[in-house]
């Protein structure tokens, strides 16, 4: 059964291609991207069906719902690396996923009963802001 964190898969075939293009392999980069962003959708669909029904979801796990912003903004990494330049698809790519992050900032009872204690699930809380944060800086330099 799909949960959260099954888009791990997915944002590793999304850094594969911003490494491999890093590398100098467009085509195996953009072979990686492609692969990446249509798992995303498939797994994103998936998931965002199931966000309303949260309730259904352990509380100790709910900070892994951060990582639906993760792909995204990888993914816009990822094609600035690929294109060499931050263009249009990447900052599509960086709005979804700001929009996804603020989604979920505005939904503080959707982890209201995690922030009691802490567990290794907020991992999945700082490694996606990292990325937004990479992809805010590649923004503003651009």
């Amino acid at each position: 059964m799909a949960n959260p964190a099954s888009q791990v898969s997915v944002i590793a075939n999304l850094v594969a291609a911003r490494g491999a293009a890093e590398m100098g392999w467009k085509e195996c980069a953009l072979c990686l991207f492609s692969l990446g962003m249509v798992h995303y959708l498939v797994i994103f669909v998936t998931l965002y069906q199931r966000l309303p029904g949260g309730n259904n979801f352990p509380t100790t796990l709910r900070p892994v719902f951060f990582l639906f912003f993760a792909a995204p903004a990888t993914g816009s990494l990822a094609w600035n690396s690929i294109c060499g330049t931050f263009d249009t698809v990447a900052k599509m790519l960086f709005f979804l996923s700001l929009f996804i992050f603020v989604s979920l900032v505005c939904r503080p009872t959707l982890l209201k009963k995690s922030i009691k204690r802490f567990n290794v699930a907020w991992w999945a809380y700082s490694f996606p802001i990292t990325f937004l944060a990479l992809d805010s800086v590649h923004y503003a330099q651009e």
